[in-house]
């Protein structure tokens, strides 16, 4: 809704001190000249050392992670891999459902389980000429005890019964896809460029819920971005050409992405209670933002010393000025006339910025 309103003595004040820890073993059999096998186990614990929430128990969880990798060499240039392995999360995010400075990570009371998951992966690895690789990936990761913060705690929430349980709605999920990424170290230029392609979904209790079967179903979460394009390149014009700008090395860089628009809900309905006008949203993924695109460049001048490095440098984010969408919000407009439309405002992230700066290395 719009016009809501909460009392703020009835947010979440939590505070929770735990502490972590963990010991990993990890060998490598080479079976024969072209099969190895890297077997791996991470034993963790977490254990909570101070809550300041009444009614909330303290943690004691430890978990065993399994991790294995199988590799064929082809030849003396490629290679071929599997690998499995097991993960666990004891952190938790309260988050208002993008990224944010506002986002707070806590660590988990006895009455949410760690989050865990499992990830398979098939890789394949090449060089192709000196300075040249090519590196490609198809994974599939599942998700079990993710968690999605509870509107309704802005209201219900009480500090001397709540639990983290009564924060967050409980799921699971899922991503599939895969990474192209070629690296390149030739000529001066260093880098790579990449690409993936991801699916992600996720399925929680009492959220994205179908009116017809009052059932959760699976949605695509805000940072899911099926496509993405990332080029990271920088060129040492010394390295290459030998040639210096008042005894300094010449560099340039560039650092470019390009990614789908993530997913965003938008307006169904929307009614008046006789106080305030609420809007009805659709599922959470029911359209797509605009498409993401940035480059940023810089050019630096290096003097080597015999005890330290001076590198001052111009850098300008988002060379373009593209007015990348971080946010939509939908807003009533009245006209002169009284009448009332929908209209939406757009929160953009960085315009152009241009930096100088000096790094002093030593």
């Amino acid at each position: 809704t719009t016009s809501e309103a909460f009392d703020p003595e009835k947010t979440p004040n939590i505070k929770i001190d735990a502490l972590t820890s963990s010991v990993y073993f990890q060998d490598t059999w080479d079976m024969d000249i072209y099969w190895s096998l890297q077997p791996g186990l991470r034993i963790s614990n977490h254990r909570s050392l101070d809550v300041n929430l009444p009614s909330a128990p303290k943690a004691d969880y430890t978990r065993v992670s399994p991790r294995i990798s199988l590799r064929r060499v082809l030849d003396e240039n490629s290679n071929v891999y599997v690998s499995y392995g097991k993960y666990y999360q004891y952190l938790t995010l309260i988050s208002v459902g993008m990224s944010s400075p506002f986002d707070v990570w806590f660590p988990l009371d006895d009455t949410v389980e760690p989050g865990e998951s499992d990830h398979y992966i098939l890789g394949y690895k090449r060089e192709l000429t000196a300075g040249l690789v090519l590196e490609t990936e198809a994974y599939y990761k599942t998700y079990d005890n993710l968690t999605e913060y509870r509107m309704e705690t802005d209201y219900e929430w009480n500090n001397n019964t709540g639990t983290l349980k009564d924060v967050f709605n409980l799921g699971k999920g899922y991503t599939q896809g895969m990474d192209v990424l070629l690296r390149n170290d030739i000529f001066g230029m260093s880098g790579f460029i990449g690409y993936t392609y991801s699916n992600t979904r996720r399925k929680i209790e009492e959220y994205n819920t179908n009116p017809d079967t009052n059932e959760p179903e699976y949605y695509y979460p805000k940072y899911d971005k099926t496509h993405s394009l990332s080029v990271i390149e920088s060129y040492n014009m010394t390295q290459h050409t030998g040639r210096q700008l008042w005894g300094a090395d010449i560099k340039f860089a560039v650092n470019y992405s390009l990614a789908s628009g993530q997913p965003d809900p938008i307006p169904e309905q929307y009614y008046y209670d006789g106080n305030y006008f609420s809007i009805l949203y659709s599922y959470s993924d029911r359209t797509r933002l605009p498409n993401y695109s940035r480059c940023d460049v810089s050019f630096k001048l290096q003097w080597n010393k015999k005890h330290y490095t001076i590198e001052p440098y111009i850098q300008i984010i988002n060379l373009f000025n593209r007015k990348n969408i971080w946010t939509r919000a939908y807003n009533f407009d009245v006209d002169n006339a009284g009448n009332f439309s929908l209209k939406h405002e757009d929160a953009t992230m960085f315009p152009r910025l241009p930096f100088l700066g000096v790094d002093i290395k030593w």
